[in-house]
């Protein structure tokens, strides 16, 4: 396995200057979670992933489906699941760019699945 190069990767990051925007684009991350969570039959999962680094994309999403999605579960990501424990955490997966530097590092990412229960 070998990364993509530098140039490939990260490419909105020259148009990311400030934290305006950020309000709009988590308010569409959760509009289109809840179509796709009206979707879902019971028993039924959703994964939610986003590149980012930043938790209003990431973290703060996990807790909006908690709160805002009706019989949601959470059933975790187990620590061992993908082979290297610095990848998961409180059962979430977030990739930061420090990780696997050997390799030639890693994007920042963040993924959770939610359960629809009965």
């Amino acid at each position: 396995w070998r990364p993509a190069p530098r140039a490939l990767r990260d490419t909105d990051l020259p148009y990311v200057t400030s934290g305006d925007g950020i309000a709009e684009l988590v308010s569409a991350q959760d509009q289109l979670r809840e179509a796709a969570w009206e979707m879902l039959t019971t028993g039924g999962q959703l994964v939610y992933c986003t590149c980012s680094l930043l938790t209003a994309a990431g973290e703060d999403r996990r807790a909006a489906a908690l709160e805002r999605l009706p019989g949601v579960e959470f059933p975790p990501i187990a620590d061992d699941a993908l082979g290297d424990p610095a990848l998961v955490r409180d059962g979430v997966l977030r990739c930061l760019p420090h990780l696997w530097s050997a390799r030639g590092g890693l994007d920042g990412f963040f993924a959770f699945r939610v359960t629809k229960a009965a």
